[in-house]
């Protein structure tokens, strides 16, 4: 699973770019577990 975030470049560009603080992927993916609990398992 990766965590991406989208990037604005100075001339308008958009990019999306990788998450490696994690704490930041912590919290996404605490997230996506409290939204989808009931349709998937998951595992400690």
């Amino acid at each position: 699973v990766y965590v991406m975030k989208l990037v604005t470049e100075e001339n308008g560009e958009e990019s999306l770019e990788m998450v490696e603080d994690t704490e930041i992927i912590n919290s996404v993916f605490d997230e996506f577990k409290s939204r989808a609990n009931e349709e998937f398992e998951f595992l400690d």
